[in-house]
């Protein structure tokens, strides 16, 4: 089954968005680190193509709806509208900073629950791929640090990312390269 379509981001918040900057941290302010790995039976080169070409369909659309803001492929500097379905669901706009082979990362901007960045970063591991989000980020608001610390906001971003690499391991197993037809047989 295929998720329904987005629904076109109105121009008065697509053009909102084309005009805030990235979030920078604030002096005063913890910065805080999520971190989270997940191993890959496949090589590094095939899981970070199908990560970066599957990144916006990763989450089903009861966990969190992304979207672009402008049509086209993504690459970066493209943003994007992430809404979690948790609690109040804030969007969340971001921009996409890295697409290289070994690296995705995209910052939070201005006026978000969050500062700071999340990366992905691919890294060979024996026959496999380890990939590591690592989230440092500040929390804005009382509201954000609330929903965070006590109503369970952190552990729903672990699960947002535990479920995105599920999504990512079952969709490299479905393409398992098969023999070639004609292929001799032992």
């Amino acid at each position: 089954m295929t998720a329904p379509a987005p629904s076109p981001i109105p121009a008065d918040l697509r053009d909102r968005i084309l005009g805030l900057e990235l979030s920078r941290f604030r002096p005063d302010d913890e910065v805080l680190v999520l971190e989270q790995e997940c191993y890959f039976a496949h090589p590094l080169e095939r899981v970070s193509t199908e990560f970066r070409k599957h990144f916006l369909t990763l989450l089903p659309p009861h966990l969190q709806q992304t979207q672009p803001i402008a049509d086209g492929p993504l690459r970066v500097g493209s943003r994007l509208i992430a809404t979690p379905m948790f609690l109040t669901r804030p969007l969340v706009a971001v921009e996409i900073l890295a697409l290289d082979p070994d690296r995705f990362a995209y910052g939070y901007l201005e006026r978000g629950p969050f500062c700071g960045r999340n990366t992905i970063r691919f890294s060979r591991d024996g026959a496999g791929t380890t990939a590591t989000v690592t989230l440092r980020y500040q929390l804005v608001g009382i509201l954000t640090a609330i929903g965070w610390r006590w109503l369970g906001g952190a552990r729903f971003h672990r699960r947002l990312i535990a479920e995105g690499f599920r999504t990512l391991d079952r969709l490299l197993a479905s393409q398992a390269v098969a023999p070639a037809e004609g292929a001799a047989h032992a």
